[in-house]
């Protein structure tokens, strides 16, 4: 006798399939946006390197402890977005 097919498991494990790709794809979303986060922080820090830098030249001053301090955030924001990058592409 020829077995039956069990529609329900074919539905329940289409169910599953179809509700761990959209998890999946929600994930992606999540951290690309995480990613822009990161990317628009970074062109932040850049302006404020610049503007201190074009200010300390203009006037005349020493600003190493700023320009330490951006460049600090900067190097953590590369790391972060290098960690963002990773995982994405995992």
């Amino acid at each position: 006798m020829k077995d039956s097919i069990d529609l329900s498991a074919i539905k329940r494990t289409l169910n599953e399939i179809t509700s761990q790709q959209s998890k999946d794809t929600v994930d992606k979303m999540k951290l690309n946006y995480s990613i822009i986060q990161v990317e628009e922080d970074i062109t932040k820090l850049f302006i404020k390197i610049g503007t201190l830098s074009y200010s300390a030249h203009k006037n005349n001053t020493l600003i190493t402890n700023e320009l330490d301090s951006c460049y600090k955030k900067l190097d953590l924001l590369h790391k972060r977005l290098e960690s963002l990058n990773d995982r994405l592409n995992y």
